[in-house]
């Protein structure tokens, strides 16, 4: 019989001991998918199988399994068995979008996110958007400028012009898991950017609003890769400074 004990790092039994079996079966799997010995699309070892491998309960493997189907990792077939998945799932997003909406929106480690994933996802909208995509971009923009010249127009206003504007530039990345993160991101970061929308109007500073999605648009558009990260700055300047005033 081959204990799990002997294939995991098991420094420390205290720590080792804290984990419940459960864990511990949900890493073995996860390791084997990791490491590609169980393969997307093919077959893992029979509930029996695994019981024999890990000295565990039949019950620990099947909530093992039951968790990772959760997650989208596993594919259960009534009659047939247990599969790694060979496609993306939604659910594989779940987990950590929850933990995205948990985390407290004042958070500099939020606005430090926001910030590499947008920069990854304009990176690739310069090297993969058609020349449909720039078009797009460019009406979402003038949109957006309409909104935020427009003094009657609210914070709220202007806050959704400008997600329907960046939404524009990731769809011209082309690639639908850039797509997932940013509709995370958008989430949970929605409260200040409304306050820092809110600080550059009371501040009187429509003018960097519109200026900032200016040069953002014309960075792209034109396919400047090297202006990317010094114009993401510029643009970040007063969700910045809502976080560094709350702090």
């Amino acid at each position: 019989m081959i204990l799990y004990m002997d294939s995991v790092d098991c420094s420390s039994a205290t720590e080792h001991r804290k984990r419940s079996v459960v864990d511990i079966t949900v890493d073995y799997i996860m390791d084997k998918v990791s490491n590609k010995q169980w393969k997307p699309g093919t077959k893992i070892p029979t509930e029996f199988e695994l019981m024999e491998t890990l000295d565990v309960s039949r019950n620990t493997v099947r909530e093992a399994i039951k968790v990772l189907e959760a997650l989208g990792l596993l594919e259960i077939r009534r009659a047939d068995g247990t599969y790694v998945v060979n496609h993306f799932s939604e659910k594989m997003m779940t987990p950590w979008a929850c933990s995205l909406l948990l985390e407290d929106d004042d958070s500099r480690a939020l606005l430090e996110l926001r910030m590499q994933i947008e920069r990854g996802i304009f990176s690739l909208a310069i090297q993969k958007g058609s020349q449909e995509d720039m078009k797009a971009i460019h009406e979402a923009f003038e949109n957006f400028v309409r909104r935020a010249e427009d003094e009657k127009a609210t914070s709220s206003d202007i806050l959704y012009a400008d997600i329907k504007y960046r939404d524009k530039i990731c769809e011209a990345s082309h690639n639908h898991l850039m797509t997932r993160l940013n509709d995370m991101i958008t989430y949970a970061s929605m409260n200040s950017r409304r306050r820092s929308i809110e600080d550059a109007i009371a501040c009187n500073d429509r003018f960097h609003m519109v200026d900032s999605h200016r040069k953002l648009t014309e960075t792209i558009v034109q396919r400047r890769t090297a202006d990317l990260d010094s114009v993401l700055d510029y643009c970040y300047k007063y969700w910045g400074i809502t976080l560094q005033n709350e702090e």
